[in-house]
């Protein structure tokens, strides 16, 4: 009977340090990015960009000049990294700041294929098509847990914080608040 239990506690411990041993390798896994196709890391985006100007109608007006990861194999993605300007039809500047990009690992995809996405990051500023100021402020960047099914994958979300300034089209403070963060974060032109 001795000889029983001491079997079945050195199964428990076996059992329990392969366990342990697959986790932890599970978790390394998920903050090497080898597999990546960028040059990415926990940090963020490291590598080459390549600026790209679209126009309203080729050959007048700027619409956009933005900056995009290149990967490993110098092709040009279509995550934003670096800084990004988009501009109104009358030539002002509608809004500018940077982006980073982060990188997850996904556990239901092909070989658990990475997936690299864009926020924004540091300062940025909105204008009225007039050319007035209509929100400035650095992002503040929010970690969460991405629900990729493999643990410790984080993903990161900008969100405008209490220091930014909001202002009216006429150039004073702005009391509507939620309205002009609506306006800058959901409106497809703003992004």
């Amino acid at each position: 009977m001795r000889v029983l239990k001491l079997i079945f506690c050195l199964i428990s411990i076996l059992t329990f340090g392969q366990l342990t041993a697959q986790n932890d390798s599970l978790s390394l896994a998920s903050q090497d990015f080898s597999d990546s196709r960028f040059d990415i890391d926990g940090n963020g985006f490291h590598g080459k960009t390549k600026t790209d100007t679209t126009y309203y109608v080729p050959g007048h007006k700027i619409a956009s000049i933005k900056s995009y990861a290149v990967d490993k194999k110098s092709i040009m993605s279509g995550n934003k990294a670096g800084l990004s300007t988009e501009y109104y039809p009358n030539g002002q500047i509608r809004f500018q700041g940077y982006y980073q990009m982060y990188s997850l690992r996904y556990c239901c995809s092909p070989k658990h294929k990475r997936l690299e996405n864009s926020y924004k990051i540091g300062l940025w500023t909105y204008y009225y098509e007039t050319g007035q100021i209509m929100a400035t402020g650095e992002y503040q960047i929010k970690d969460f847990e991405a629900p990729t099914g493999i643990d410790d994958q984080i993903g990161k979300k900008a969100i405008v914080s209490d220091s930014w300034k909001f202002y009216n089209i006429d150039g004073n403070i702005s009391s509507n608040k939620e309205k002009i963060i609506e306006e800058i974060e959901y409106n497809s032109n703003c992004d």
